[in-house]
């Protein structure tokens, strides 16, 4: 039997997208030039199929089948990809699965900039049919903000190391954190 659907809160970089900003700021170049009509999505095949790692994108696939994974988005990509952008992205670069498989609330910052932890409780205070049944899986490149978050949220977070992305040690982390929480 498979357990509960698992909600996922997911950061792309430094989890998915490796190398730092460049990649996010290349999708927003190229989302702007697409949204001028001067290009369009397939155009840019060649971005999208490096998008994201190849082994982060196996793990989360593998944790989507195990899991009935929901995603809601933590990224700050979507301060520059509307609801649109963020699907075809998504299903360009590998991701279908994640891309149908969104919450209705998609993104915790729906145009209200905050401190990730405040977006992410707010959302769970907004959508309090979660209880138990969600993780955050984010990178450690967050420095001073990562210090700031609660134990609340930190016994709900698996943190994957920014020059790697999600590898199979994160994934058993998450396994373990939502297994463990559903047999109690």
């Amino acid at each position: 039997m498979k357990p509960p659907a698992l909600l996922l809160f997911l950061e792309f970089e430094g989890v998915l997208a490796l190398g730092g900003s460049a990649k996010r700021d290349k999708v927003a170049e190229t989302v702007s030039d697409i949204a001028r009509g001067n290009s369009t999505w397939r155009d840019h095949q060649a971005l999208w199929a490096t998008l994201f790692e190849t082994e982060p994108i196996r793990q989360l696939k593998a944790l989507h089948n195990q899991f009935q994974l929901q995603y809601c988005l933590t990224t700050d990509w979507t301060s520059f990809l509307d609801k649109a952008a963020v699907l075809n992205v998504l299903r360009l670069s590998g991701l279908s699965f994640v891309a149908g498989n969104l919450h209705s609330r998609w993104e915790v910052n729906q145009g209200h900039p905050a401190v990730r932890t405040d977006q992410i409780k707010t959302w769970l205070h907004l959508n309090s049919d979660w209880q138990d049944r969600w993780l955050v899986l984010d990178s450690d490149v967050r420095g001073p903000d990562v210090q700031d978050w609660q134990k609340v949220l930190t016994d709900f977070a698996v943190f994957c190391c920014s020059d790697a992305g999600l590898t199979q040690f994160e994934a058993a982390a998450i396994r373990a954190r939502y297994l463990g929480r559903i047999a109690s």
